[in-house]
């Protein structure tokens, strides 16, 4: 690789490296690729947090095994934190110095400081929400807003789509849950009667029969 770009270096011309030496040595550009370095590696870890604690949401309907498991996740979960904090302080420190050198008149022309982000709104990761917006952190920046963050149809689209996604799974967890209970109340009315016909003498026992097994068949028939 460094062969390459030094192959490539040498097939510009004198001014061209010359731009290329300032361009090297902007601190303006330096802080900026930081900046965004640093909020696309916060952004991962905060989705990465987010899908671990609606996972964890779920552990109600789990095993005593699965319980387990999932105290170890929200131990990791606790332990991934404090490096989600210093991110978002690193990104924010960036943000104020970027601020200083655009004050400082040391930016591209019309350049735009990027937003810092709050503690308590990080965690959002709503269409809208602060941490998708990447103003001032690229070239494309100070142009028209994207449609997903400033026209509302393709907001509520969006949030529409991610709804009939989280409809969509549900149904299939609820699909898997009612095949599991039919097999179960096909399981217990074969050792009911497995039980009914070894304890046909049993007179304490018989008269009660018909109303298990209406009980049976009604529940059989709510979940087909």
């Amino acid at each position: 690789i460094d062969t390459q770009i030094e192959s490539k270096r040498n097939t510009l011309g004198v001014d061209k490296q010359h731009d290329l030496h300032a361009l090297i040595n902007d601190k303006y550009l330096q802080a900026r690729a930081k900046a965004l370095t640093v909020k696309e590696r916060l952004c991962a870890k905060v989705q990465g947090k987010k899908f671990e604690f609606e996972w964890v949401d779920r552990a109600y309907s789990n095993t005593a095994n699965e319980s387990r498991l999932h105290s170890h996740i929200k131990t990791q979960i606790t332990r991934h934190q404090p490096n989600i904090l210093n991110l978002l302080k690193k990104y924010n420190k960036l943000c104020v110095k970027l601020q200083g050198l655009i004050r400082d008149g040391k930016a591209t022309v019309g350049a735009c400081a990027p937003r810092k982000l709050e503690s308590k709104e990080v965690y959002s990761l709503d269409v809208d929400a602060p941490i998708w917006d990447d103003r001032g952190l690229k070239d494309g920046a100070a142009g028209p807003i994207p449609l997903w963050l400033g026209n509302e149809d393709v907001q509520n689209g969006i949030q529409s789509w991610l709804v009939t996604q989280r409809c969509n799974k549900e149904m299939k967890r609820l699909r898997i849950k009612c095949n599991n209970t039919r097999v179960w109340v096909s399981r217990e009315d074969l050792m009911i009667h497995h039980v009914l016909d070894s304890a046909t003498g049993n007179v304490s026992f018989t008269p009660h029969w018909p109303c298990i097994d209406h009980s049976f068949q009604t529940l059989t028939l709510h979940i087909n």
